[in-house]
């Protein structure tokens, strides 16, 4: 993480820079010895992780171990469809790890798989308007999504940042997503 960068943003206010920053350092303060090795970036041949697509791998800098990636925007943008599509492109890589602090396991593959078929908020409060198509397509979106062998969801009971280390100290993802 560039601090100067997070530092001079006006995202955040000066309280949750501090906090971020300490949960950083101590996070990495508490990092198994394997992963504190000192070695130059250039001997190393990182994981092939993808931002989703083969334009915005283009365009943005490739994801790096141990990087804190925030994605922030209104609600309804886009921000959980966005996160779980790169996290399924993830998994090509190795196992993939998806924890939400607002929905259970199931609530996220049901919102993916709605929002795919394109089913409306309307359309899933009274399902005798959701067309045989649409119908078909949230099954087979379901149906993939629970096929797929490294996505792990996990839904914590508490936001609290130990619990959330401890998810994924005890699944060894290669990358996590915390939405």
């Amino acid at each position: 993480i560039d601090w100067k960068e997070v530092r001079d943003d006006d995202f955040f206010s000066d309280a949750e820079k501090e906090f971020i920053y300490r949960e950083y350092r101590d996070f990495l303060d508490n990092l198994p010895d394997i992963y504190k090795k000192k070695i130059d970036p250039i001997e190393t041949q990182n994981l092939l992780l993808t931002w989703g697509t083969k334009e915005l791998d283009k365009k943005f800098s490739p994801i790096e171990p141990h990087f804190f990636i925030v994605l922030a925007g209104e609600g309804g943008s886009g921000k959980t469809a966005f996160s779980f599509f790169q996290a399924i492109k993830n998994t090509k890589v190795g196992k993939v790890l998806y924890i939400s602090l607002e929905m259970q396991e199931d609530e996220i593959i049901t919102r993916i798989a709605r929002s795919y078929a394109g089913i409306t908020k309307e359309q899933w409060r009274d399902k005798r308007l959701i067309g045989d198509g649409q119908r078909s397509a949230y099954k087979n979106k379901r149906k993939e999504i629970l096929e797929i062998q490294n996505l792990k969801t996990k839904s914590p009971v508490d936001a609290k940042i130990e619990t959330i280390f401890t998810l994924i100290f005890e699944e060894r993802p290669v990358i996590a997503y915390i939405d």
